[in-house]
């Protein structure tokens, strides 16, 4: 894998909840999120269902 720093922090988000989903090596979410060089409470946001900041701000101001 490209070092952290290369890869956009979107981009890297998306690599790790993909790799939580296909766990099969039964990784713990703070190994996974260190290894994408993550938070460990931003991975666990985003498989709870938390959106981006970007798409909370465009629902907030299109739906007022």
């Amino acid at each position: 894998m490209n070092s952290p720093k290369e890869v956009s922090k979107q981009e890297r988000l998306n690599l790790a909840v993909i790799a939580c989903q296909n766990n099969e090596k039964k990784l713990s979410i703070r190994k996974i999120a260190r290894q994408h060089g993550l938070s460990e409470f931003t991975l666990r946001g985003r498989l709870n269902g938390r959106q981006t900041r970007k798409l909370l701000i465009y629902h907030v101001r299109n739906f007022q």
